[in-house]
């Protein structure tokens, strides 16, 4: 399954030169993902030395990538 993304979450994630494949790894590899207020999944691992946090769209499909957010 492709994920799509926003151009905020592309423009996130050039800066650290995270790939798409980067970021669905660290999805699909997520335990348990924490929940937004507004519900989306906030999904969080490490890529690359950095503690990474993947906000996605409740219930979109495919999953749609809001923000990719590094919080280290």
């Amino acid at each position: 399954m492709r994920f799509t993304y926003t151009k905020h979450a592309e423009r996130r994630m050039a800066p650290r030169n995270f790939t798409e494949s980067d970021v669905e790894t660290l999805v699909r590899h997520c335990a348990k993902p924490r929940r937004h207020a507004e519900g989306n999944p906030i999904y969080y691992g490490a890529l690359y030395g950095w503690t990474v946090q993947v906000g996605i769209r409740k219930a979109s499909q495919p999953p749609h990538i809001l923000t990719v957010k590094v919080t280290k």
